[in-house]
């Protein structure tokens, strides 16, 4: 399947965890963006 040791698994790993976190906030009402609507 897909090697761990590939830079590209990490990126993949790492926009996964950031979309994941900018969901939570945005749940949470706590999204960065003053005017954020659905996008992240």
């Amino acid at each position: 399947m897909i090697p761990f040791k590939k830079p590209v698994f990490w990126l993949l790993l790492l926009v996964v965890a950031w979309l994941t976190l900018v969901t939570v906030q945005i749940s949470l009402g706590m999204g960065g963006d003053p005017g954020g609507g659905g996008a992240p």
